[in-house]
């Protein structure tokens, strides 16, 4: 995993001890991150060694910093609306770490150049395990299921979840009005014009413990995309973020459902119990074998699952699952991931 070098400097020390905080708590993002209070010391730094981001605060800011070897500078604004005709690229500073990140990532991804990863050292982290959630008699519980699976895992290890449901509603039921979504890193990883790391970054939120993508408004709208593209996606996100587990979603109207199943290291399929949902999972079992596709069978874990007490209203729903049954038997199904 190769980490770009961010410095934050900020004299404003509160500020810029929270934002270390947060960052010591975000092991997924691709950043190594170095904060300065005082401006010989950022300069010494910055004069030594290599540093791709210089993320600092507008007060800071002088014109000898604009000769500095660093390939973008990012002020950190106090106002909320940029002023037309700035040179650099302003990030709003009094909100939230999580915003302030994304947006350093979006900015630094629209300037991302092929040739920049030369050189960058290298990270060792455990290989990217991809945890898919499938069910031949998909239901609502199913994505609970998946859910609660990624934020039982969060707690131990940076986990990435996707939802590739036709309709996953997750706008709804996260209060979010999404700007980016996958459909948008994979336009960009197409086009070879953005980091595709940074783009990721750039457009990951979070809900309680768990970074997710938003998905698209309708599963539908990625059924013409390659698998290989898919692939490529898994690839850089195995080698370029410090996510351990990426957390699958998988919905009936996604393409390439065996080939989803092929890549995946383990296949949760939860079942409710019930007589329909057991005769779906017996034929899905069926065309796996006649599929000549028998090492999916081996990585199938059924899973007995109910919604007896999930959470009542849509507030924290996510981080309220954890605490429910069904965030029980996500736990238990998780403790051998």
């Amino acid at each position: 995993m190769r980490r770009k070098i961010m410095v934050l400097f900020d004299p404003e020390t509160e500020y810029a001890v929270r934002f270390m905080e947060y960052i010591s708590r975000k092991s997924s993002i691709p950043l190594e991150v170095h904060v300065f209070t005082d401006f010989d010391r950022v300069k010494a730094y910055i004069m030594g060694g290599r540093t791709e981001i210089l993320l600092i605060s507008e007060r800071a800011m002088r014109d000898e910093i604009s000769g500095w070897p660093v390939e973008r500078i990012i002020i950190l604004s106090e106002k909320a609306v940029r002023e037309p005709g700035e040179r650099y690229p302003h990030i709003y500073k009094y909100q939230s770490s999580n915003d302030v990140v994304r947006e350093v990532m979006a900015c630094y991804g629209s300037a991302a150049a092929p040739e920049r990863v030369q050189g960058e050292r290298e990270i060792t982290k455990p290989a990217l395990r991809i945890l898919s959630v499938y069910s031949p008699a998909a239901s609502a519980l199913t994505s609970s299921f998946a859910l609660a699976l990624g934020q039982v895992l969060a707690r131990r290890s940076p986990v990435l979840y996707m939802n590739f449901e036709n309709f996953s509603g997750l706008s709804g039921l996260f209060h979010e009005d999404f700007e980016e979504n996958i459909s948008d890193i994979l336009y960009s990883m197409r086009q070879g014009e953005k980091d595709t790391a940074a783009s990721i970054m750039a457009a990951v939120r979070r809900t309680g413990e768990l970074d997710y993508i938003p998905p698209c408004l309708s599963g539908q709208e990625l059924c013409g995309i390659g698998f290989e593209e898919w692939e490529k996606l898994f690839d850089i996100l195995g080698r370029e973020t410090g996510y351990e587990y990426l957390v699958l979603d998988l919905g009936e109207g996604l393409g390439h459902l065996r080939d989803f199943l092929e890549a995946s290291d383990a296949i949760y399929m939860p079942d409710a119990g019930n007589i329909p949902e057991k005769v779906r999972m017996d034929a899905f079992e069926s065309w796996v074998d006649r599929s000549g596709i028998s090492r999916i069978r081996e990585k199938i874990k059924r899973v007995k699952i109910s919604s007896g007490d999930l959470p009542k209203n849509r507030d924290r729903y996510a981080e309220q699952l954890v605490w429910t049954g069904l965030g029980r038997i996500a736990a238990e199904a998780a403790a051998d991931a």
